[in-house]
């Protein structure tokens, strides 16, 4: 889940963050405002709002006149987001290492687990989740209340491109699996410098993969899961 949802507008946030995210929605794409209302049964105000959330967490563009339009993902902007997810992602392996507890060390043990399971098994779909699942627990062993919000507003487009990724992925899932397997186990002996240096061996790899996106048009081929 994205958001926490409590209102009407942030039900629908989610409702579209998902479609965009799983790229039934996809970058350049416009939303018509109307259409949507009715498509929802609701009027245009809660879907104004919707917009504004997606707005800020950078899914979508809104242009006075023209309304709004799914955030495209040129190379320059992946570049920029995963240079951001180096230092903020650094920063919780450390924080981690050194705050988490034992209930943080059986969280990120079983998400590790299940991304090695995933990964084993060759099911990019259930690798998808299980490693959004691992990066929200070291986020939670951080216990950094601010850092986590900063990442999660990053999240909607690492998960983006993460899912775009998926088709291409084959032997990388064990690959990625391991760099999370070793990170985990130096989380656990509170040896921050090797923690810090395999996440960023993994994010590494992620950034290479996802600067093709744009100019291999992986967007327009996305993996096939369940709609929402």
């Amino acid at each position: 889940m994205i958001f926490k949802v409590t209102s009407v507008p942030e039900q629908i946030a989610r409702y579209l963050a998902e479609k965009i995210v799983l790229l039934e929605l996809l970058p350049g794409e416009r939303i018509v405002e109307s259409a949507l209302a009715k498509k929802l049964g609701v009027s245009r105000v809660p879907i104004r709002e919707a917009f504004r959330i997606l707005e800020k967490k950078m899914l979508l563009e809104l242009t006075p006149r023209h309304g709004a339009k799914v955030t495209e993902m040129p190379p320059h902007f992946v570049e920029s987001l995963y240079d951001i997810l180096n230092e903020l992602y650094v920063l919780a392996t450390r924080k981690a290492a050194v705050n988490s507890q034992d209930v943080d060390k059986r969280r990120l043990a079983e998400a590790t687990k299940r991304v090695e399971d995933s990964a084993t098994s060759a099911e990019p779909i259930a690798y998808y989740d299980a490693i959004f699942e691992w990066e929200s627990a070291i986020r939670q062993a951080a216990h950094d209340t601010l850092l986590d919000r900063v990442i999660d507003d990053l999240s909607p487009s690492v998960r983006r491109t993460q899912f775009a990724t998926l088709s291409r992925r084959g032997d990388e899932l064990k690959k990625n699996a391991q760099f999370l397997k070793d990170a985990n186990e130096y989380i656990e002996q509170r040896n921050e410098e090797m923690a810090v240096q395999t996440i960023l061996a993994y994010l590494k790899n992620e950034k290479n993969f996802a600067m093709k996106l744009p100019m291999d048009g992986m967007y327009d081929r996305p993996p096939t899961k369940k709609k929402v």
